[in-house]
């Protein structure tokens, strides 16, 4: 009845090394850490467009009050000039 000889055991678990998975492994760490910082990166840009463009759209609004205010005429956004009108006074 006593021990079972070591040859006769059953092989639970074996550790292979893989200098490549390593390298993946290891080398992946830092690979994430630029994605993250890239995601970021280009969420705060977007966030800059955003506010820029809130900015100018209270200015904007805001110049249209005080056109308002004073009693001076609207402008149209829609009517734009396509060319100048060029006089020649020689």
């Amino acid at each position: 009845m006593g021990n079972k000889s070591k040859k006769n055991r059953p092989v639970k678990s074996q550790v292979i090394f893989n200098e490549d998975d390593r390298a993946n492994y290891l080398l992946g760490f830092r690979k994430r850490k630029q994605e993250r910082k890239k995601k970021a990166r280009t969420e705060l840009e977007d966030m800059i467009k955003k506010e820029k463009k809130r900015q100018k759209e209270l200015k904007a609004q805001a110049i249209l009050d005080e056109r308002k205010k004073a009693g001076l005429p609207m402008f149209d956004d829609k009517i734009k000039v396509s060319k100048r009108d060029v006089i020649d006074t020689g």
